[in-house]
């Protein structure tokens, strides 16, 4: 079971943002975070993972919440794309392709 398989099952089951109402990018980004968190074995995190007993729950991933909430990610100020993912010594900037 791979991290794109685990993140597509989750983005098709459990998340209630991945709607019809949803823009493709939308539903692409929340994947791609998804695929990051089970490649990265997020489930054992140990701040804001699923379940996390360490964690504002406004911030866990893989929740109904816009992603931009999640826990270590940044946004633009539309939040219309992710701009970094910041993880305690590691800071993740992302290219600007638009």
């Amino acid at each position: 079971m791979s991290s794109q398989y685990r993140a597509a099952t989750w983005v098709a089951n459990h998340d209630s943002n991945a709607g019809i109402d949803e823009s493709e990018d939308r539903i692409i980004r929340r994947f791609a975070l998804a695929t990051f968190y089970f490649a990265t074995n997020g489930d054992e995190w140990i701040h804001c993972g699923r379940n996390s007993t360490r964690c504002d729950k406004s911030q866990e991933w893989l929740t109904g919440v816009n992603e931009c909430d999640w826990y270590a990610i940044e946004c633009n100020d539309d939040e219309s794309h992710i701009t970094g993912v910041f993880f305690r010594k590691y800071y993740i900037q992302i290219a600007k392709h638009y």
